[in-house]
């Protein structure tokens, strides 16, 4: 069940030795790891399924016997039309990275778009689904919806260790 919390970025500067207005840029290596293996599964199984279709209407008595051009055109645009679709659920929702500026958390899209969220606005942080490490990413991920007053909510698919450093001591233990 998704949760929604208001999360306080943190004023101070964290214990890490960087200077308060050093830019820090986090890799989303492990969600963008889990959407491409993904993506790759879907494109796999989208590609046996196509094939399957297709050597059924060659091998099939009737065949291309009425538009032999049809059938074939139909299938094609359809797994484009899915893996177009499958692109858009998987990787343009997982960010590249999120840099930390003293004045605002910045996400870098995966399309390279960036959306900037300032400091002295709150964040809204839904935890909508939680992944654990395994075969798909090397470190749990989850998929948050990200929303700030006056802004539509995006969904994103984050490291847990991004989101601890959303945290800012707003919601112990929450990400963890």
């Amino acid at each position: 069940m998704a949760r929604t919390i208001r999360i306080r970025q943190a004023a101070e500067t964290p214990s890490t030795g960087e200077s308060p207005g050093e830019v820090q840029f986090r890799p989303n290596s492990a969600a963008l790891s889990r959407a491409w293996r993904l993506f790759a599964l879907y494109v796999l199984a989208l590609v046996v399924i196509y094939g399957t279709f297709v050597g059924l209407l060659w091998s099939s008595r009737a065949g291309f016997a009425g538009n032999p051009t049809s059938a074939p055109a139909f299938l094609t645009l359809l797994a484009v039309i899915l893996g177009v679709g499958g692109f858009f659920l998987t990787l343009a929702r997982t960010p590249r990275g999120v840099e930390f500026r003293s004045d605002a958390t910045v996400l870098t899209e995966f399309s390279g778009r960036r959306r900037v969220y300032g400091r002295t606005v709150p964040i809204d942080v839904r935890v909508e689904s939680r992944y654990p490490a395994g075969l798909l990413a090397p470190e749990p991920t989850a998929l948050v919806l990200l929303g700030a007053s006056g802004r539509p909510a995006r969904r994103y698919l984050l490291n847990l260790s991004l989101l601890a450093r959303f945290q800012g001591g707003g919601a112990p233990g929450l990400f963890e």
